[in-house]
């Protein structure tokens, strides 16, 4: 069965704590939709046949360790809010569509930010089979001991800032 319009996971200011779970979506939604509150992801694997992102967060803190995102048009979008930093630590984002001739270009990882200041971090990470590996809208992003592989464009930066260390 597929979902239709409805995400599988919703939460509006919301604390979102999962922990080794798997998650099958098919939907035209996001499989997991955090609207501001905090989305903490232990060991989690998302399967995600969408064509919108696999997951999002607007306005949501995203604190991640161990999380699989597959099958998705893209991967991960944040849009920074006024809460703490967002980590993403042992994440994997893997793209294995083919890019279609209409709509965006499937993209790894978005980040928006609402203010200069918002800032996520990755670290030994890996973003793989998205033309855009991830793409940068305003905020600050810090990428450490990661790889971003099967892009045309690894990193994009619109009015933002990227600090890349030990990375490929």
């Amino acid at each position: 069965p597929r979902a239709a319009d409805s995400a599988c996971i919703v939460g509006y200011d919301a604390e979102i704590l999962m922990n080794r779970v798997a998650v099958r979506y098919a939907g035209d939604r996001p499989a997991m939709f955090a609207d501001g509150g905090l989305l903490d992801l232990r060991d989690v694997q998302v399967e995600a046949d969408t064509l919108s992102p696999g997951i999002v967060a607007d306005r949501a803190t995203v604190i991640a360790d161990e999380l699989w995102v597959t099958e998705a048009v893209s991967g991960i979008e944040i849009t920074a809010g006024d809460g703490p930093i967002s980590h993403l630590n042992r994440v994997r984002l893997v793209g294995s569509r083919p890019s279609s001739s209409f709509g965006p270009r499937p993209v790894g990882l978005s980040i928006l930010a609402s203010r200069q200041q918002d800032l996520v971090e990755v670290t030994n990470s890996k973003i793989c089979g998205y033309p855009d590996g991830v793409i940068l809208e305003g905020s600050k992003f810090r990428i450490d001991h990661s790889r971003i592989c099967g892009a045309v464009e690894a990193i994009t930066v619109h009015g933002g800032e990227a600090l890349i260390e030990n990375s490929r």
